[in-house]
């Protein structure tokens, strides 16, 4: 894509880049059954105490193959930093292990990973328990992926649908015949009480429930959820470890020779915004247009973290209203995209990403809100952070949070990143120990999957049933409302010949016979 007028120059997007994650041999580490009782209650930032058991040290070659399901063919930034992190910690634990992709729709994981997206197979498919018989283990997340909403993304130019409940409960179904583990996801909004059982019944045989948030556990408990549900640090915390400094610097020197990003010297700050109304939009313009008024020289970095989300027009959008000061980073790959986080004074953003990573890089961030996008995970973060001050309840405040942050004001508090980073390994590790723990005893995948045939041809019946049935419900509709039509009809048609009537017995009234 073409990025907007500045100061820097007009170029196109580079090509997608891909990185081979380095695999980091290490040795084998042991875990345990978890126990029964709840979770410690730590603070999402601190290591919390391994609840999976420990494992005898295995000996021999052996490849453990897992499974990770998310939202993995989406481009957004957040989503695609999940498999990068836990596969490098799975690697690092286990040794040689194997990931694959797989997400609702399947694909291929963008901003530059290129890397294949198995498609989940629902319940409703008849092949739905042979998902297992390649793998070892399923990991979940994360993300927000716990709910029963629907949302329709921007995928290769064109509108596409994914159901998130099928995360949870067809997951919660596979777990009977192989671990499973959650990797910090979210529960975004209360349980309905009608789902509530089905949700119990989807984490009654999950090895390792973690969740993102306090408020994510608080709404699985309401859910009558027993058992024990560990809160733990987002795991991209660990981002460098998936991509160093050397391979950020890299990255800002292929951006700066594209000029997508300014030299050195100047004030830069490096903003994003999702969901804009045009509003919005001329709200964030102005505020960023403000930060020039003290900051002559600041330059403006718009960087896109979730195409899948229309930010490249957004933020093109945004440049041609802040003017020559402002340049685009458009479908950057994983890599550009943190780099350019990592490379600003300051990061001003919508994403709860955006500002996880630049506090984790060290550089200082705030996080605003606006009228259409108010997500409550952002008070989450900003709690775990220390950074209340710098959540922003609207664009208009850009500004003077901008200029003191420039100022000094604000620092990203290191002990409390080395505390989440402490959590999320720690958490790994026991995730790590989760898919090692072999497959389920007494499990027969194909006596299970001749069984499911026939849930399924049942299934595929009552489809059909139902839709025979909708399709008489619209042919009677179309009927009724046709006859509906013709009463009418009639109706204005006698009340028209009962008024002409009236109107001859009127005129007629005073004659009188010849």
């Amino acid at each position: 894509m073409p990025v907007a007028p500045s100061s820097f120059g007009t170029t196109p997007s580079s090509p997608p880049r891909t990185r081979v994650l380095p695999r980091t041999p290490c040795a084998s580490r042991s875990s345990s059954r978890r126990p029964a009782g709840r979770s410690p209650r730590r603070c999402a930032g601190c290591p919390i105490e391994s609840t999976a058991g420990e494992r005898s040290d295995r000996s021999g070659p052996h490849v453990t193959r897992v499974a990770h399901w998310g939202t993995f063919e989406v481009a957004n930034l957040g989503d695609l930093l999940f498999p990068l992190v836990l596969e490098h910690h799975l690697r690092a634990a286990n040794g040689e292990v194997e990931v694959q992709w797989v997400g609702p729709l399947g694909g291929t994981a963008p901003m530059g990973l290129e890397r294949a997206v198995a498609r989940a197979l629902p319940f409703e498919h008849e092949g739905f328990w042979q998902q297992a018989s390649t793998v070892d283990a399923f990991v979940l997340g994360g993300g927000d992926l716990v709910h029963n909403a629907e949302i329709v993304i921007e995928r290769a130019g064109a509108p596409d649908r994914i159901a998130f409940a099928p995360f949870a409960t067809d997951l919660g179904l596979l777990a009977e015949v192989r671990p499973v583990a959650w990797n910090g996801v979210g529960v975004p909004v209360d349980v309905p009480d009608a789902l509530a059982p089905l949700l119990r019944a989807a984490t009654a045989s999950v090895d390792l429930l973690a969740v993102r948030d306090e408020a994510s556990r608080s709404r699985l408990e309401a859910a009558g959820v027993e058992r024990p549900v560990d809160v733990v640090p987002d795991t991209a915390v660990l981002i460098d470890d998936v991509v160093p400094r050397q391979v950020r610097a890299q990255a800002i020197e292929r951006l700066r020779a594209d000029r997508r990003v300014p030299g050195p010297g100047e004030p830069l700050v490096v903003a994003h915004l999702s969901f804009a109304t045009p509003a919005v939009l001329e709200a964030t313009a102005a505020a960023l247009a403000a930060v020039t008024h003290t900051r002559p020289t600041a330059r403006f970095v718009l960087v896109a973290l979730g195409e899948t989300h229309g930010d490249g027009a957004t933020l093109r959008s945004l440049a041609e209203r802040v003017g020559p000061s402002a340049s685009v980073v458009a479908n950057p790959s994983v890599e550009e995209a943190v780099a350019v986080l990592a490379h600003g004074d300051v990061v001003v953003s919508t994403s709860y990403h955006a500002v996880l990573l630049a506090t984790a890089l060290g550089v200082p961030a705030a996080q605003f809100r606006h009228a259409a996008y108010r997500p409550a995970k952002h008070d989450a973060l900003a709690g775990v952070l220390g950074r209340e001050r710098w959540l922003l309840e609207r664009p208009a405040d850009i500004a003077t949070a901008v200029d003191a942050l420039l100022d000094g004001a604000g620092p990203p508090d290191a002990k409390r990143i080395a505390c989440m980073r402490r959590g999320a390994e720690a958490h790994l590790r026991r995730v790590a120990a989760v898919v090692v723990l072999g497959r389920r005893p007494g499990v027969d995948l194909a006596e299970r999957t001749a069984a499911h045939r026939h849930v399924v041809a049942r299934l595929a019946a009552r489809a059909d049933a139902e839709s025979a049935l909708r399709a008489d419900v619209a042919l009677l509709r179309e009927h009724h409302d046709r006859a509906v039509a013709r009463a009418t009809d009639v109706e204005a048609a006698y009340l028209q010949a009962h008024d002409l009537l009236a109107a001859g017995d009127g005129n007629t009234s005073g004659a009188r016979p010849i």
